[in-house]
């Protein structure tokens, strides 16, 4: 079906630049799943709307008014990460280079929730969720204090790097310091990462999600391929190292990647659609990884006949 970090702040802590290493992996992008819900619950809860690129969409500018204006008692961990309870289908159009940024929540004992700004905080500019002055004023501090939590993360600014996306994402809109934001993950840090080293970059990292990532025809794809022979297709490209890095500046990122021996880089124009989905028993197993500068990639790969890629790029 083809349908619709951080910059590198003076008061940044030694802890949370720790955490983005090995965390950081997992966005995206990561961003948007069904991750935490059975099959039956994602039966139950979802719904389909439609969220364009460019936001029009009237449910998507009431759900923007209630969340800011409630009285939120149920927000505190581990309540917050319950939001991924109730969901809904949602395909979002016209991404490519369109600007975001998640929200890492962690809940003692419960996990980590990632809470994505992807069609609210819309202003001028409809392919913006996350206006300067939102970002500028965002306080890890300050939702650690309202939500209860020890690890609070802002993760972006990031842009996409695809065309498209299907996913499922909680129907219920936080505001977290003043950004309006959607569940759309849970993750777990595997055993044994090393959260203060930055070796933890070109490193696999499993995913569990529900979504469809969707890279148009005659469009660039920027690419890692490991020592393995796995091919990486960029999801995001993000300022939490350089503040400055652009989409055109994808074209010839190997340039100033710190490619480990046996990696490379390359850009390849799409003879036909790419479509990349989970596998495994509900369809939900990704595997990514970032580069030195925290792009993300998600992985092609192909395990007892099904494959996340229609096809190998």
């Amino acid at each position: 079906m083809r349908s619709i970090g951080n910059l590198v702040r003076g008061n940044a802590t030694p802890k949370i630049w720790r955490f983005l290493f090995v965390v950081g992996l997992i966005i995206a992008v990561s961003l948007f799943a069904g991750c935490a819900s059975t099959p039956e619950e994602d039966e139950t809860n979802a719904t389909t709307s439609q969220a364009v690129g460019e936001p029009s969409s009237s449910a998507v500018q009431s759900k923007s008014v209630s969340s800011s204006q409630e009285s939120c008692p149920d927000c505190k961990c581990p309540d917050v990460l319950d939001d991924k309870n109730n969901t809904e289908q949602v395909h979002f159009d016209d991404l490519r280079d369109y600007h975001y940024a998640e929200i890492l929540l962690s809940c003692p004992d419960v996990g980590t929730g990632i809470f994505n700004t992807i069609g609210l905080n819309i202003r001028e500019n409809p392919r913006d969720s996350l206006p300067a002055d939102l970002f500028t004023n965002f306080s890890e501090a300050d939702v650690e204090e309202q939500y209860n939590s020890p690890m609070v993360y802002m993760n972006g600014p990031r842009n996409w790097t695809m065309d498209a996306m299907d996913v499922l994402i909680a129907t219920r809109v936080r505001n977290l310091d003043g950004l309006e934001t959607r569940w759309g993950a849970d993750i777990v840090v595997p055993k044994g990462a090393n959260l203060s080293e930055a070796e933890n970059v070109y490193m696999a990292m499993p995913v569990q999600c529900n979504r469809t990532w969707h890279f148009d025809k005659d469009k660039p794809v920027f690419i890692l391929d490991d020592p393995n022979g796995t091919t990486y297709v960029m999801q995001s490209y993000c300022q939490i190292i350089d503040k400055n890095l652009t989409y055109e500046d994808l074209q010839t990122l190997d340039t100033r990647l710190e490619l480990p021996p046996g990696w490379s880089y390359r850009v390849e124009v799409l003879p036909e659609d790419l479509e990349m989905n989970g596998i495994g028993t509900n369809g939900t197993d990704w595997q990514v990884t970032q580069d030195s500068l925290q792009n993300t990639y998600s992985a092609c790969l192909e395990r007892n006949d099904e494959k996340t890629c229609n096809y190998q790029p």
